[in-house]
């Protein structure tokens, strides 16, 4: 496994541990911005000081940008680190168990290497361009089967109606 791919896991798996406690706890949890479209809470920003704690210390002269907006200048030819604290803020608000942390690393442009993990699902993600993706440690692959019977899951407002109506017409 490639070593920018050991420093994310380190960096996701140190931030998941408080993820987990404080779902025990959603109660105390503070919204920061209730917004579904953008929803953050006090976890996402705690989780967000934890990964880039790490990946400074790893890489000082590396750019981190989050989707909070937190963004570090390092050095104009070294990676940038995207991280998304917590994909499923709302989600994870409201107890539902569909919830993860992702960071990725970009050279010039291309997102390199990929972690995602789902810590109350003990699902870890990771991918390197070149090099193919894994669960678990164990090799994905995308097949050329055909799907009949597709499943579309949307997650929108109930003003999107309309366009909801008219984007699932477009995937029959």
């Amino acid at each position: 496994m490639h070593a920018m791919i050991n420093i994310a896991l380190n960096a996701v798996y140190s931030a998941s541990d408080a993820l987990l406690q404080s779902a025990d706890r959603l109660d105390r949890l503070k919204i920061i911005n209730s917004d579904p479209a953008n929803f953050v809470s006090s976890i996402d920003k705690e989780i967000e000081l934890t990964i880039v704690y790490h990946l400074q210390k790893a890489y000082p002269n590396h750019s981190i940008e989050t989707r909070l907006g937190k963004k570090i200048e390092g050095e104009a030819d070294e990676p940038t680190w995207l991280v998304d604290p917590l994909l499923g803020s709302f989600n994870y608000s409201r107890g539902i168990d569909c919830y993860g942390i992702a960071v990725a690393c970009q050279v010039e442009g291309t997102i390199t290497h990929s972690v995602l993990i789902l810590p109350s699902r003990n699902e870890e993600f990771t991918a390197t361009r070149g090099a193919g993706a894994h669960l678990n440690n164990r090799r994905i692959r995308v097949n050329d089967e055909k799907l009949d019977y597709p499943i579309y899951t949307f997650d929108a407002d109930a003003e999107d109606t309309y366009l909801m109506t008219e984007l699932i017409k477009k995937l029959d």
